[in-house]
This record gives structure tokens, C-alpha cells and sequence, in this order.
């Protein structure tokens, strides 16, 4: 009897569904198949409870993933993050490859993106990427935005030279501890998503579990900039372009013109400039959505581009303002003017709003912005007291026509009503 119920366990074992196999004390579900050369080929996957009858739930769990997804996903139960980290980055994190002004591969901005992905690592690490699950993603984000921000400042003071009796500047570096701001969270966890999606697209993963997450990604929740120069400040920041910061003074003008991405003016070229149409032509490549477009120039950009068109080598390949960054120099100058809470970028927003004011179509002002959804465009659109004071004074002329022609018919229709 005994030996009848062993060769029923052994022909069970091997059967052709599948089969399981002992190894230093653990069982392990056991299946055979051939890959797409015709070889022969084993898969084991340990059975964490050590009961034959959960072996064949997860025999049938391998044959499923095997016919529905493929090889790939089924040998790729045991890949880690830290192993996905380092293919997305082998695959899609690097510089861009331009050719005939598109890209084709690697991404514009890469150096950010290595950074999330490090901070992921840092989270995930060894964890196997098929548990993952949507806890561990909001766990994530719960603890990023706990993980407050170290910024190294550096600080100067005068002391006294004992020898000299002359003041001299010590620089010191200062950390200055900040929170972590929910826009910068959102970007590592839009990083974490692309990942996850790599994983399932090269059939690593059979699913991402961030399809089982309640909006962990909220770009609503975002606080919005919502920061513009007004007139005054504009005059009292381009007088202070002067001397050493003079050379930023084409550089604002140009932002507050044309609503022009920082980018896009560090790598605009005199080949781009053409003064007898009056226009910028922005490059593909130069753009955020990789699509060229124009721009108009002011007068007052005109006569800038035309002075540095004069002190220039005259050569069309040459970049129209050879810098790379005015970070230092427009603190300087913001500093001085006593100007605050205003950054570079927010040029762009006070360009597009003030477009708006000017009374610009639409669709023209999303042409020369770049913008291609609505949504953000309106983002890039902010209400000023000008704006605001404007709009309430005509909508009261409005209504006060409307009221004062509802007025008139109520008394005509009085009067019809007397000689009847």
C-alpha cells in the first residue's frame, strides 16, 4: 500500500502540467518547456509554504505567466530594482541624440533624471520588482516628503587682518535645512513610474502597480508659481544690468519678449536671428516638445540683438549670447533692486500674461509660447491688479449698457401701455 501511494507522488511529480523537486529542504515547483530555438528548458519557483498542494497552484500560476506574457516575464520573477535601475538607465537615461533636428533617443535633460533614479535605489534597492506593490510606492512618496532638504550656502563675513589691519572676506560654507517641496517629489515618482513601465513593456514585470495607486502622482496639489515683474520693477532690474551684469540685460529683455525658455536662449544662434522678417526661429532640438517655431521681435529686443550683432565675430554659428547661466548674476542683480521671490523662469510667465493683456489671440500666444495643451498654458497665465481693474471696468460699462437699455424698455412698454 505504501509503495502504491509513492509511485502515485512520483507520477504526480512528473507530470506534464509540471512537477516539484526537494532542494536543501525546500520544495520547489518544478516546469518544463522549450524556448523559441526548440530547446529544452527548466523553471523553478520555491513554494514558501512547503505543502504539495500549493505546488500546483504555482505550477499553473508558471504555465499562465509562460503562455500569456512569455520567457522573459516568467525568468524574471527574481529581478530586482537595483538590476532594473541600472537597464533603464543603459537604455533610456544618457544624452540626447540629435539627428535632422529630432531626437531619436536618450533625453534632453538627463542629469536630473540620474538623480531620481539614485534616490529610487537608495528606497528600493534589492526588493524584487514583482513586490512591489501600491503601499511601497505611496511608502515612498510618505517618506520623501518627510526627508527635509540640505542646502550648502556659502556666507561671507569681513574680519580684521591682525598684521594688515585690513578687513578681509572669509567665506564659509553654511548647510540651510528646507522642506521638500511636493513639485520635486512628483518628479521622482514620475521617474519611479516610467521605470516600472519599462519593466512591464520588456516583459519583466506583468503589471505596474502604480495603476493600483490613488492619484500618489496630485500635479493639482502642486503649489503654482504665480509670480510676475510688474512695470517698476522691470526698470529698476534692467538699470541694474550694468557694469559686470551688462551682459544680462539682452538676456531679460529677450525672456520678457518672447516668453522663451531658458534654454532656448542660451542656445539660440545668429543663424536664428532674422532681422529683415523681424523673427527668432526656435530650433526642434532646442525646444522642449521637439517642434520648431517662431517668435516675434520687439523693437526694443531688436535694437539689443542688433547692438550685440555689431560687437559679435559676425559668424551665423556662433551663439547670439554666449553664456550658459546668469544665475549668479541675476541674484545680484534681484538682490540689489530688492526684488524677491522672483526667478529667471518666471519671466516666461510674466511674457505670457502679459500677451494676454495685450489682447493677442489665444492660439497665437500658445504658437509662440510652445505650449500644445491649454491646460498648461493657462498655467503660465496669472491675474494682475492692471489685468483685474481693467476687466472689472469694462464688464461694469457692459452691464451698465445692458441695464440702461432694459430700463428704456420697461418705460416704452409703460407708455404702450397708457394710450391703450
Amino acid at each position: 500500500m505504501e509503495m502504491e501511494n509513492t509511485d502515485k507522488k512520483e507520477r504526480r511529480a512528473r507530470s506534464r502540467e509540471g512537477g516539484y523537486k526537494m532542494m536543501k529542504g525546500n520544495l520547489y515547483a518544478r516546469i518544463q518547456y522549450q524556448d523559441d530555438t526548440g530547446k529544452l528548458k527548466e523553471k523553478l519557483r520555491r513554494v514558501p509554504t512547503g505543502k504539495i498542494t500549493d505546488v500546483w497552484k504555482e505550477v499553473r500560476a508558471m504555465r499562465d505567466e509562460l503562455n500569456q506574457h512569455g520567457e522573459e516575464t516568467l525568468n524574471a520573477d527574481k529581478m530586482t530594482f537595483l538590476a532594473l535601475a541600472e537597464k533603464y538607465k543603459e537604455s533610456k537615461v544618457f544624452p540626447a541624440i540629435i539627428k535632422d533636428g529630432h531626437k531619436v533617443a536618450g533625453l534632453k535633460s538627463h542629469k536630473p533624471v540620474e538623480t531620481y533614479v539614485k534616490i529610487a535605489i537608495e528606497h528600493f534597492g534589492k526588493k524584487m520588482i514583482r513586490s512591489i506593490k501600491p503601499r511601497d510606492i505611496e511608502n515612498f512618496r510618505t517618506v520623501r516628503l518627510k526627508t527635509p532638504v540640505e542646502i550648502e550656502i556659502k556666507k561671507k563675513t569681513k574680519e580684521l587682518n591682525p598684521k594688515t589691519k585690513r578687513q578681509k572676506t572669509k567665506i564659509t560654507k553654511v548647510k540651510r535645512i528646507t522642506e521638500r517641496k511636493l513639485s520635486s517629489v512628483n518628479r521622482e515618482l514620475a521617474t519611479l513610474r516610467r521605470m516600472l513601465n519599462f519593466a512591464v513593456n520588456e516583459g519583466w514585470l506583468i503589471a505596474n502597480p502604480f495603476q493600483k495607486t490613488d492619484k500618489v502622482i496630485s500635479n493639482a496639489s502642486e503649489k503654482a508659481r504665480e509670480r510676475i515683474l510688474d512695470y517698476d520693477e522691470e526698470i529698476n532690474l534692467l538699470n541694474e544690468c550694468k557694469d559686470e551684469r551688462e551682459h544680462i540685460k539682452a538676456i531679460l529683455i529677450c525672456a520678457l519678449d518672447t516668453a522663451m525658455r531658458p534654454e532656448e536662449i542660451y542656445k539660440l544662434n545668429w543663424s536664428d536671428i532674422n532681422f529683415t522678417s523681424g523673427i527668432i526661429i526656435i530650433r526642434a532640438e532646442n525646444t522642449k516638445t521637439e517642434t520648431e517655431r517662431i517668435v516675434g521681435i520687439t523693437p526694443r529686443l531688436n535694437d539689443e540683438l542688433e547692438r550685440l550683432w555689431q560687437q559679435s565675430p559676425k559668424e551665423l554659428d556662433f551663439t547670439v549670447f554666449g553664456v550658459k547661466s546668469i544665475k549668479t548674476a541675476f541674484k545680484t542683480a534681484c538682490r540689489k533692486t530688492e526684488i524677491k521671490n522672483f526667478r529667471f523662469r518666471d519671466c516666461r510667465h510674466t511674457a505670457t500674461t502679459r500677451m494676454v493683456n495685450s489682447g493677442m489671440p489665444q492660439a497665437e500666444i500658445m504658437k509662440t509660447t510652445g505650449h500644445t495643451q491649454l491646460k498648461t498654458f493657462l498655467r503660465y497665465v496669472n491675474l494682475t491688479a492692471e489685468s483685474v481693474s481693467r476687466s472689472a471696468k469694462a464688464f461694469g460699462e457692459f452691464l451698465s449698457i445692458k441695464i440702461n437699455a432694459a430700463g428704456n424698455k420697461e418705460k416704452v412698454d409703460s407708455g404702450k401701455e397708457f394710450l391703450n
